[in-house]
């Protein structure tokens, strides 16, 4: 049961939830469950997964190659499907599946009152789709008169489509000035230190410990780093904010590096999604069970726990 990543028709509820699972009674409880929570004051953000397929060819749940064989799905130099999103790519820089992706998500937004939408592996999409899909939500705000429909994603660069192999992608690069958001591992790194996949994954960062690395010389740099990103972070991670590090120097968010990239890369603020717990691995308690002193106190860890994503995720913006 995984609700949702093992796509098969993409504008239709997925039904785990509901007490009738077939026909039109998970659409009407779908619709029931948006509007109680619109009532208590909530809004609706949906995961979306248009990046693959469940399945393709002839497999009984395959739906796309039913319509259009060979068409809406990405293929590598040999012909087969590529699988970098972990399942069959689908090829949203062909016209037709762009404009399925762009229906799907007005559909949602329409007829089923949904006030946003997280895009998965959003990077796998081209940025002029996922500015397409950015304009006809917006053309069904100015319509209906409501509340701008949220938009964001992971900004992720990996695969078959990296730096743009296959087109311009939208990742987090790439979208400066559009309004369309983007998780910040930048910040998300500072506050954990090192990073989800690291092989060693105990290099504390500057809510992990960090301050225990006056030792040693080598992690005293990277907290210096830490807190440098993380006070980019605090001001909206823009590219144009200027700073001076910790060690002095002067920096804008674009010429202070993350992993060889800017660190900076938003225009605006709402292009940000600032978090340091969320997937990616392991939560931040046990990250933190690897990376602070052994002697720390349980109070203690639970205390940083607690303090960590409310301290660091409250974006503050420059006078």
């Amino acid at each position: 049961y995984n609700w949702g990543y093992d796509p098969w028709h993409w504008s239709t509820p997925e039904g785990s939830y509901a007490t009738r699972g077939h026909g039109g009674h998970r659409i009407r409880e779908f619709r029931t469950m948006v509007g109680a929570l619109h009532e208590v004051g909530l809004r609706v953000v949906m995961d979306v997964v248009y990046n693959h397929t469940h399945a393709s060819g002839q497999h009984p749940q395959s739906v796309l190659d039913r319509i259009v064989p060979g068409y809406y799905h990405r293929r590598d130099a040999l012909g087969g499907i590529c699988h970098s999103a972990a399942a069959n790519n689908v090829a949203t820089e062909h016209a037709m599946a762009e404009h399925l992706m762009v229906s799907s998500m007005l559909t949602w937004a329409r007829h089923h009152r949904i006030d946003g939408f997280r895009v998965d592996l959003m990077g796998h999409h081209p940025l002029s789709g996922m500015l397409a899909v950015r304009g006809a939500l917006d053309e069904l705000t100015a319509e209906r008169g409501g509340d701008r429909v949220t938009l964001y994603g992971e900004g992720w660069n990996f695969g078959e489509v990296a730096d743009g192999g296959r087109f311009v992608q939208a990742t987090q690069d790439n979208l400066g000035g559009s309004s369309i958001a983007t998780f910040n591992d930048r910040l998300r790194d500072a506050v954990r230190g090192g990073r989800p996949f690291d092989p060693d994954p105990r290099r504390p960062g500057f809510a992990t410990g960090g301050a225990e690395s006056n030792r040693d010389d080598r992690l005293l740099t990277d907290l210096g780093h830490d807190t440098d990103v993380l006070m980019l972070g605090l001001a909206g991670n823009l590219r144009s904010f200027a700073m001076t590090r910790t060690d002095g120097g002067l920096v804008t968010g674009a010429t202070l590096l993350y992993q060889g990239r800017p660190a900076g890369y938003a225009s605006e603020p709402d292009e940000v999604i600032s978090y340091v717990d969320a997937h990616d691995n392991e939560t931040l308690f046990d990250s933190q069970a690897f990376k602070l002193p052994a002697d720390t106190t349980m109070a203690d860890r639970a205390r940083m726990n607690t303090v960590a994503p409310v301290s660091y995720t409250h974006l503050t913006l420059p006078t």
